[in-house]
């Protein structure tokens, strides 16, 4: 059902799911996943303080730099800031290796810290008792392990992918229907790079062939990623733009759907054993219509 949403909660939603993702209250402990929520939360909080005109925690951190004497741009703040691996987890050039460099656990803990501090801004003080809790023990791990080494490991992109679609299933599940899109979009993302960059055709290409769509594939990933709500749950472009109507179990649903096809494709015999996609098709087979949404061919 198509409803009005405030982009302000979905990205609250989306904080507190990265922390389940991040403590393993599900039972699965993923720190990709927790990145990528708390990243796109953080891009929403951060967009409404910035037109406010309010204090956001890249701004703050400027401060100190000028009380020391160094005078730093906001804008390359936020960016060293946000770039905890954030883009690169949902986008991948052509030409990139197939893996990142990182410690996915200590990054995954300070996004969601700096996110936090944006969130409280954002929301007035007004204290979501979840994400409180949250804090404290984020906080009280950060300074335990304040001297801590944190070695940096290889994480393939292929491993990057196929875990955050996995967590937009259990996501989805759980009645988590905003990070389901965002952790599909991601997913979905690079996956289609890693086809690309070996050769092969990936779904929306071939839908498009299909259809006989003109233009390019890249204005047709955006036009379909629209439809779904991918790009408009991450961006808050303007006061006006806080709201926007959308089914949002609906559109979570497709963002899963055109994912799971890449996926196969990439290896299908993980695909096929993943106890995550069988649980969601069952789920899609006992709720949606078959006649539109094909379920049994994926």
């Amino acid at each position: 059902m198509v409803e009005k949403h405030d982009k302000l909660l979905l990205a609250e939603q989306q904080l507190e799911a990265a922390c389940v993702s991040y403590s393993g209250y599900n039972e699965f402990r993923d720190y990709i996943s927790a990145i990528t929520l708390a990243g796109v939360a953080s891009e929403i909080f951060h967009q409404y303080l910035k037109l406010n005109k309010q204090k956001t925690i890249a701004i703050g951190v400027a401060d100190v730099f000028k009380r020391t004497g160094d005078s730093i741009a906001v804008p390359k703040i936020w960016s060293a800031l946000r770039n905890l691996s954030i883009n690169y987890l949902k986008h991948r050039k052509l030409d990139d290796p197939l893996y990142l460099t990182m410690n996915s656990q200590k990054e995954a803990r300070m996004m969601i810290l700096m996110t936090m501090i944006d969130h409280q801004e954002a929301f007035k003080g007004q204290q979501n008792p979840f994400i409180r809790v949250c804090a404290y023990g984020l906080e009280q791990e950060y300074i335990k392990e304040i001297d801590k080494e944190f070695p940096e490991e290889k994480i393939y992109y292929k491993d990057i992918a196929v875990e955050q679609l996995k967590s937009s299933m259990r996501m989805f599940l759980a009645g988590q229907y905003a990070a389901a899109i965002t952790l599909a979009g991601a997913a979905d993302s690079v996956l289609t790079s890693l086809l690309e960059t070996d050769g092969r055709e990936c779904f929306l290409e071939h839908v498009k062939k299909t259809d006989g769509s003109s233009g390019a594939l890249g204005e047709f990933r955006k036009e379909v990623n629209d439809m779904m709500s991918i790009n408009s749950i991450k961006h808050l472009d303007s006061l006006e733009d806080r709201y926007i109507e959308a089914d949002i179990l609906q559109n979570a649903v497709g963002a899963i759907l055109k994912t799971l096809p890449n996926y196969k494709i990439l290896d299908e015999e993980a695909h096929n054993k993943s106890v995550e996609v069988r649980a969601f098709l069952r789920w899609c087979k006992t709720n949606l219509d078959p006649a539109i949404y094909h379920v049994d061919k994926i």
